[in-house]
């Protein structure tokens, strides 16, 4: 099936851009203790990081190129077998490369594959790992794993900037549980949402951030009902 479509508003185009862009500017300015810093994702540094964002754009750039039977087929060979094992592999890939030059390999990927996508337009299609999928939609997912490893990174916000970034991200993870069929109903309520279980009925009310941060499983909220625990969390 289709993905629902996107949030009114919302260019997911326009926000990879700010998302990746944020990224590259705080990269670029770390020195070497910077590159050090360990991340929320356990037992990766901020130089490992960038190793695994430049291991999306490998995927990225496979989708654009119709490539992804030979990236499987590379991958397979070196003991790939899920996701996690991918990540890990483009991670090693590029253990005796500096940061720097990481970095520098996914400025230009990253930019490659954006321009890729704006060639191709929100209402074009690529080719996925789940089959034909529109260019908007897997922008917008694009965008929120940027951001949310923005965050992993303790990159910092403009407080201008964070409550709208803050909006969008919620509205991304309502659309993929809706995308994905989870069994929860949610629905906007002044500064949060209220979250209804589909299996029991049981209900919550919980604000944007708290809902981000369980949905991309940084952060699991003790006080939620067990339904919508596993209803609500997708990453992690």
């Amino acid at each position: 099936m289709p993905p629902p479509p996107l949030p009114d508003g919302i260019d997911p185009l326009a926000l990879l851009d700010t998302e990746q862009e944020r990224v590259e500017r705080f990269l670029a300015s770390l020195d070497a203790a910077g590159w050090e810093a360990g991340t929320a994702c356990a037992g990766w540094r901020r130089r490992e990081m960038v190793s695994h964002l430049m291991g999306g754009e490998v995927y990225n750039r496979a989708c654009l190129d119709d490539a992804l039977p030979t990236l499987f087929a590379e991958a397979g060979a070196a003991g790939v077998s899920d996701v996690d094992s991918f990540n890990a592999w483009q991670v090693r890939l590029r253990d005796d490369q500096t940061a720097a030059g990481v970095l520098a390999e996914w400025r230009s990927a990253a930019a490659g594959v954006r321009s890729g996508l704006r060639e191709r337009g929100a209402g074009g299609a690529l080719t996925t790992m789940v089959g034909p999928y529109p260019v908007g939609a897997q922008a917008f997912h694009l965008a929120f794993e940027a951001a949310i490893h923005g965050d992993d990174m303790d990159i910092p916000i403009a407080p201008g900037e964070a409550a709208g970034r803050r909006a969008w991200m919620a509205a991304f993870c309502a659309w993929s549980l809706a995308e994905e069929g989870r069994p929860v109903e949610v629905t906007r309520e002044g500064g949060g949402i209220r979250a209804r279980s589909t299996e029991d009925g049981a209900e919550a009310r919980i604000d944007d951030a708290a809902f981000i941060a369980h949905f991309a499983g940084r952060r699991l909220d003790p006080a939620l009902p067990d339904s919508l625990t596993r209803a609500l969390r997708m990453y992690g």
